[in-house]
This record gives structure tokens, C-alpha cells and sequence, in this order.
């Protein structure tokens, strides 16, 4: 990290650059890009981290054997992201210590009730909606509807953002996307 930015290879994330695994990286608080500046460094960027491999153990097991050592790093950053498809909703007391944690990847797998009491309003609450409507014989955007719309009012009073992602197949009905991103879009109107 430190021979990237001493040979100005970092580059501002903060933008509509996809920020980790979910979500762009806009925000206000990191600097802004700008092409004036001559050496952008960590603390001017999202940094990330996940540990997949760790989603069937304990908070302390995790914390022992993961966060302790990617703490070396996060703690550089302006802001972090954390985790991808690991469930994570009985790790948030653990990912506090993450300083300038601003959002956290909630997987289709977490016990969704659980995830928003401890998430609350404190960080992002990186909502990753199961992509399996997709693959199913039969397009039923109803089901996906009632799905999101449920999720949406249970998350009423944290911060959320919708990240569709791992998508293996549409069954050759590409137009699934674009009703999905048309019905995400109502459904968060509605609810907001």
C-alpha cells in the first residue's frame, strides 16, 4: 500500500466507481475526486475486506483469527466496506471496531430481523436481495416484489442501499433485469 502511493497509483473511489462488493463508492466524506491532486492516499478511499471463509464460526473466532489482521489495513482507510456473501447480522458487535465502518454487506443468508436491529441506522445496511427469482422457470416479479417490499419496510429506519448482484442466468430473458430495476425503484419511492 505504501509503494502505491508513493508511485501516485491510488486512484479516488468515491465516485461512481463500485465500491467493494456492493454499491458505488459517492459520498461526501472523502475528499473529492479532483485531477489537482498529486498524491491521493489511503485515507482518501473506500477499503474493503470479507471473510466467506469464516461465516460458520463464532464473532470471537472471526475477530481472533480475521478482523485483528485486516484491521491493519482498514484502519487506513476514510471509509470501509465490509463483507460480501457471508451472513454477518451476529457479527456487527465485532465490525464496531472497524474504524470509519460505513457500510456492511447483508447477504441474502442473515437472519434478516436480527440484521436490522443490529445494524440499526449506524451504517449502510448493504442489502443484497437472493438472485434466485432469476433463475426460476417461470418470471414471477410479484414474488420479487413482495420480497423487496417486505425487506424495504422492515428496514424502514435504517440506511439502505439495494445491490442485485451474482446473477448466473435470466433463463434467456434479459428484460427479468429490467423489470427487477424498474419494480426496485417503486418499491423504494414507496417506502420512502
Amino acid at each position: 500500500m505504501d509503494q502505491y502511493e508513493n508511485l501516485k497509483l491510488l486512484l479516488s473511489n468515491n465516485d461512481n466507481s463500485y465500491s467493494a462488493s456492493g454499491g458505488y463508492g459517492y459520498t461526501d466524506d472523502l475528499p473529492p475526486v479532483t485531477v489537482s491532486r498529486q498524491v491521493i492516499g489511503p485515507a482518501d478511499l473506500w477499503g474493503r475486506s470479507m471473510s466467506q471463509i469464516f461465516s460458520a464460526v463464532s464473532p470471537a473466532m472471526h475477530d481472533e483469527f480475521a478482523l485483528q489482521y485486516e484491521m491493519k489495513w482498514l484502519k487506513r482507510f476514510g471509509l470501509t466496506y465490509y463483507g460480501c456473501c457471508e451472513p454477518l447480522h451476529r457479527k456487527i458487535d465485532i465490525l464496531k471496531k472497524i474504524p470509519n465502518l460505513r457500510k456492511i454487506s447483508m447477504s441474502p443468508w442473515i437472519n434478516f430481523d436480527e440484521a436490522v436491529t443490529n445494524v440499526g441506522a449506524n451504517y449502510v445496511f448493504s442489502l443484497k436481495p437472493s438472485p434466485a427469482c432469476f433463475a426460476q422457470a417461470t418470471w414471477n416479479l410479484a414474488e420479487a416484489r413482495n420480497d423487496l417490499r417486505t425487506k424495504l419496510a422492515k428496514t424502514r429506519n435504517c440506511i439502505v442501499e439495494i445491490v442485485l448482484k451474482d446473477i448466473s442466468t435470466v433463463c434467456y430473458e434479459p428484460e427479468r433485469l429490467w423489470e427487477w430495476t424498474k419494480m426496485a425503484g417503486e418499491e423504494a419511492e414507496n417506502c420512502a
